[in-house]
């Protein structure tokens, strides 16, 4: 059994103009030499492979079929499982480029976590500011509906609620063709974070990053 880090780094973006360019560096820094041949990013960017090759990682010349804004992480991974050859019992760690706090202690521990529990899906859970029982469709501009139909009134009645974070994400090779489009199946185990984390997509969330401590 082998352990892949899978980096997806997509040329462009929407929300924050080239901002896995930006963001290549603080990912690929955290590796120990050890794992550098383990790594593989997959990408249709040219500028971003040749900072790969220059780490020593694995590249993958992404085809523009799975390069699209609507294309599927999941068909990212069959790809680089095809193309590297990577075999059932393996295991994937896949790394976003968007968390640029997460350090190298941090995917050993989620790493840890999977292995401990014998999990062969793994993604990572945060806390919520708003539960989804608090929430409304809107309708007509004036007019609510439920997101989640209920009828309870008292907060302590609600249940336990999380939303997912990609900070990591690992996953059996055998395990990702059952996995759906926001990577989950139904043995699914979530880490949970213990710290907030800043998922880059927009220009502010570049600036709250570069504010912080961990920049």
């Amino acid at each position: 059994m082998k352990t892949w880090y899978i980096i997806p780094a997509r040329k462009d973006s929407k929300g924050l103009r080239y901002k896995n360019r930006k963001l290549f560096n603080y990912t690929a820094i955290i590796f120990p030499e050890e794992v550098t041949q383990q790594v593989i990013v997959s990408s249709d960017d040219n500028h971003i492979l040749e900072a790969a090759a220059k780490f020593g990682f694995s590249c993958i010349k992404r085809v523009d079929e799975i390069a699209q804004d609507n294309s599927s992480m999941k068909d990212v991974l069959l790809d680089a499982i095809e193309k590297k050859t990577i075999q059932p019992e393996d295991d994937i760690v896949l790394l976003y480029l968007t968390y640029p706090q997460r350090k190298w202690k941090d995917v050993e521990e989620i790493y840890q976590f999977f292995k401990d529990t014998k999990a062969k899906s793994l993604s990572c859970s945060i806390d919520i500011a708003d539960h989804p029982y608090l929430c409304y469709f809107e309708v007509d501009g004036i007019y609510g509906r439920q997101v989640v139909p209920h009828t309870l009134y008292r907060r302590q009645d609600y249940p336990s609620c999380f939303r997912q974070s990609l900070f990591v994400g690992i996953f059996k090779a055998s395990e990702v063709p059952k996995v759906n489009d926001s990577l989950l199946c139904e043995n699914t185990v979530f880490f949970k974070l213990k710290r907030k984390v800043i998922d880059i997509d927009r220009d502010m969330d570049m600036v709250k990053f570069e504010e912080s401590d961990d920049c």
